[in-house]
């Protein structure tokens, strides 16, 4: 709806947080004014019953955050605090200087990083100061002469042609750069500015004669993006961050920058800033903002300065990230018209900067101590267990699906195709479930015919090649029910923080309907309820709680199946030493291998392990950040 009036907008702009449910089909809450008119195409959608993430943040291992803890995920900028940072991170900028030493701080810092790294750019700029300084001279001789220049000659004939060829020629000026621009829509996507010395003119006291090819008033924020090149951490960040510099719709409102803080050690230290990564919005804020020395304006310093207004220190996911992003959007630090790339286009961008020269560098923050032969080899696992699942035991009980039952199945296939690693399958599940959802009731024979029609195969037996990873001669061991527990780990590991949970619930509920081994669903129920898998809240909760009941599963078989050969705790040492804590790493006796033991894990590795092996060929937003390309 649209308001009618200005009151109306400030009535709408000044709501409180909306509260919503949660829906795959828009799973991020944006103020109420803008929504992302990607998301909005979106047809599916399943409802959470509670929209509420917990808060709670875990002490993550140095994969995710390098040497320090994360702190909190939104840290927003309060108008009526005096400090502009968090107290435990300083002032960005020189807080002890005088409004009349702006510009010679500035040319202080120009000297330092000249005489560290003895380049030729600071000479540069020298010369552009004084010829600035020569052109404003000039200019103002030219204003004490105006009076004495001869009047124009009068015009001659033919200049009515030349005049309209001059007109002609300026309005294609004009015309040319809005077609290539993006059109009303504003200046072009300008990627990533990569900073160096001219950082404090660029982002903190902008001057009028710097030329970045885009806008830099007062109404641009920069988001700037504090990093090390060796850096295994920052190599987790940064393809999300040029993602978001290359795919946000408009650089009008806000921009993004890059500083590298060893090349550019002086400035990352007067600003600040000594852990990495670090992500900081800078913005102009009038209550804020420190007046400028009146010689500012006559050396060409814009009549305006910006502040810090936030920064990111948190979990090295993606998801992370663009919360936080949002969290500033909906807080009025970013501006309203500013929107977000949807998940798939965000996912492509990474994936594709990772393949690129900048995107391989730095440390690889791999927990794998030993990649499998195959890494991709569970794709084909779960693709024969999920296309088994749509026909095993789902008339088992009735000739007819419908009512409780139905629902379920159109459960699990709203999360499959949410959660699916392969955008193509993803599409395709969503087909199925608008297809089975035009029914109130499907028979067996009807319900057959529109699987086949589908696309529908049945997988083939687990020493086939339907299997992979799960592929066994031996009876009982591999095939569908190893396939399964593969699928349930990749819909988790590829679920967001907020989705994780009701992910696990769906899959619980599919089980204790649809899993033909009864003896199997009761025990899991029973695990369901011990383990208070209602309980979990974030994504780190619930993979680690998926996984450490697999484990037990594994322990009962080996103590209660003679017929089959005694199942391993799962990862071994060989496949993730980290996940082992340093006194079974350095005991002579090793792990337990047939038992669960739970003083044995370290679970903030596990969570990194299972999602680094889950995300090995997937394309969605959650995982892109987990992907190496080089595991093939």
């Amino acid at each position: 709806k649209t308001a009618d009036s200005r009151d109306e907008i400030m009535e709408l702009a000044s709501h409180p947080k909306p509260t919503v449910k949660q829906t795959w089909g828009q799973p991020r809450v944006r103020h109420p004014l803008r929504r992302s008119s990607a998301l909005l195409k979106r047809s599916l959608a399943w409802t959470m019953a509670d929209d509420k993430v917990s808060e709670s943040r875990h002490h993550l291992p140095p994969c995710f955050h390098g040497s320090f803890p994360p702190p909190h995920r939104h840290h927003v900028q309060n108008h009526e605090e005096d400090e502009v940072l968090d107290e435990h991170e300083g002032a960005d900028a020189p807080a002890a200087a005088d409004d009349d030493s702006v510009e010679e701080e500035a040319e202080d810092l120009d000297g330092e990083v000249l005489d560290e790294d003895e380049g030729e750019e600071g000479k540069g700029e020298e010369v552009e100061y004084e010829e600035y300084e020569e052109y404003e001279e000039d200019e103002d001789e030219g204003e004490m002469e105006e009076y004495d220049e001869p009047p124009p000659d009068p015009p001659k004939k033919g200049g009515f042609k030349m005049d309209y060829l001059v007109i002609m020629v300026v309005m294609a000026a004009m015309t040319i750069p809005l077609l290539t621009s993006g059109g009303p829509r504003g200046p072009p996507r300008l990627g990533v500015f990569e900073l160096d010395q001219n950082f404090y003119k660029t982002v903190l006291y902008p001057e009028n004669s710097w030329d970045l090819g885009g806008p830099n008033d007062a109404n641009v924020t920069w988001a700037v993006f504090f990093h090390k090149p060796y850096c295994g951490a920052c190599r987790r960040i940064r393809p999300v961050f040029h993602a978001l510099g290359n795919k946000v719709n408009s650089s009008e409102h806000i921009r993004f920058a890059s500083l590298d803080c060893v090349k550019y050690r002086v400035f990352c230290q007067r600003a600040g800033v000594d852990k990495e990564p670090t992500i900081r919005l800078y913005g102009y804020d009038k209550e804020k903002a420190r007046p400028l020395a009146p010689s500012s304006k006559k050396k060409g310093v814009a009549s305006f300065s910006r502040q810090p207004l936030s920064q990111w220190q948190g979990v090295l996911i993606a998801y992370d990230v663009m919360e936080w992003f949002l969290g500033l959007q909906y807080h009025g630090l970013i501006h309203e018209d500013v929107e977000w790339p949807d998940d798939d286009t965000l996912a492509t961008s990474m994936l594709e900067y990772k393949t690129t020269k900048a995107g391989q560098q730095g440390e690889k923050l791999e927990v794998i101590t030993k990649w499998s032969d195959d890494p991709l080899g569970y794709l084909t696992d779960i693709d024969a267990s999920f296309q088994m699942g749509l026909v095993d035991d789902v008339f088992a009980d009735s000739p007819v699906l419908n009512g409780k039952r139905l629902t379920l199945l159109l459960n699990f296939l709203d999360v499959v195709a949410h959660t699916y690693p392969i955008k193509e399958q993803r599409e395709r599940v969503a087909n199925l479930r608008l297809l089975l959802g035009n029914k109130a009731e499907w028979k067996e024979k009807a319900y057959m015919q529109q699987l086949r029609s589908w696309g529908h195969k049945e997988p083939g037996e687990p020493h086939t090649e339907s299997y992979r990873w799960c592929r066994s001669n031996q009876e009982g061991v591999g095939g569908y029910p190893c396939g399964l527990w593969l699928l349930f780990h990749t819909m988790i590991s590829n679920s967001d923080r907020a989705h994780a949970p009701l992910t696990l619930r769906t899959i619980f509920e599919w089980v204790q309907s649809f899993y033909g081994c009864i003896e199997c669903a009761a025990n899991f129920n029973e695990e369901w309820e011990e383990y208070n898998g209602d309980g979990v809240t974030d994504h780190m909760d619930t993979v680690t709680w998926l996984w450490k009941v697999h484990n037990i599963v594994r322990e009962r078989l080996t103590l209660e199946d003679d017929t089959v050969a005694a199942k391993t705790q799962w990862p071994s040492m060989a496949e993730c030493k980290n996940c082992y804590t340093e006194k079974v790493q350095n005991s002579s006796a090793g792990p337990n291998t047939e038992y669960w033991v739970d003083e044995e894990w370290q679970k903030d590795y596990i969570f990194a392990y299972i999602q680094e092996t889950f995300c090995q060929g997937s394309d969605t937003f959650v995982c892109a950040a987990f992907y190496d390309p080089s595991a093939k």
